[in-house]
């Protein structure tokens, strides 16, 4: 398992066509789009 910490307004690209932004943290929930 791999786990990244990042924080609001923050990205993650994986290759070259996928990038997962976190949206918003509330408590134990986080919206990425």
């Amino acid at each position: 398992m791999l786990i990244l910490t990042r924080k609001s307004g923050e990205s993650i690209t994986i290759g070259d066509d996928v990038k997962i932004t976190v949206i918003e943290v509330k408590g134990k929930q986080v919206r990425i789009g």
